[in-house]
């Protein structure tokens, strides 16, 4: 996950984060995931996070409680967005829409990752998964090489939910809250399926998802945050190992 100024990577006991701070230093914090919460909750965080069609809605859940901060940062901003929209659309006798306050109010909330360093710490979270994920060491001349594009980045989740989630409300007349919620659930198992056959049969959702990676939710990396993002996973693979051996 990537940060204002840094990026978190999270395996199934640690949550690590690598910040860089207003002297340059790279600043490091480690915290135990909510599956480490004793072994009672273990099983069931199991069993949530195995179970098709309901780990898409858990994971949300453990999502919002582990990034809380993060969520309430976003869903304020989200609040300013719609507030924006509300006074916008408001009627004023005949029924003009200022359109370009609202555009200008929802071009600022899809730029963000482009106006703030979010979107290279992105791209750096992405590369050193790539990276990895490809067999090579995390070095930083390897993840200078790796695409900024990831399979699995929440941006292809989000492709998925929506288009579930409004055809569902178009199409089927569904329930807003209950079209989001089967939407997640099934765009979970969508977004996580390695059938071959399916990819090939849902590519024009992943260039789309891919498209919206590359052009909006990430950009150009420096050194400086690819540093931040590779001092993050190597302490995660640290943690990780130290815990295994107790």
């Amino acid at each position: 996950m990537a940060r204002i100024n840094g990026v978190t990577f999270v395996s199934d006991c640690f949550i690590v984060t690598a910040t860089r701070t207003k002297k340059g230093t790279i600043q490091i914090h480690t915290e135990k995931t909510l599956r480490r919460r004793g072994k009672k909750f273990r099983r069931l965080y199991d069993f949530m996070s195995e179970t098709p069609f309901i780990r898409g809605i858990w994971n949300l859940l453990v999502m919002w409680f582990e990034n809380w901060k993060i969520l309430i940062a976003v869903l304020l901003l989200a609040t300013m967005v719609v507030l924006l929209s509300v006074f916008v659309f408001e009627e004023r006798g005949a029924e003009r829409i200022n359109i370009p306050v609202w555009l200008l109010s929802h071009a600022l909330f899809i730029l963000l990752p482009k106006i703030t360093p979010l979107g290279k710490y992105h791209a750096a979270e992405h590369q050193v998964a790539n990276t990895y994920e490809q067999g090579k060491s995390i070095s930083l001349d390897n993840v200078k090489l790796a695409s900024r594009v990831h399979r699995h980045c929440g941006t292809n989740l989000v492709v998925f939910v929506i288009s579930i989630t409004l055809i569902l409300t178009t199409l089927f007349d569904v329930n807003s809250l209950l079209a989001g919620l089967v939407g997640v659930s099934v765009g979970t198992e969508i977004h996580f399926n390695h059938n071959t056959a399916i990819e090939k049969v849902l590519a024009p959702f992943y260039i789309f998802g891919s498209f919206l990676q590359f052009f909006v939710f990430t950009s150009k990396v420096d050194e400086e945050h690819l540093e931040v993002a590779i001092a993050s996973w190597n302490e995660l693979i640290r943690v990780d190992k130290e815990s295994s051996r107790l």
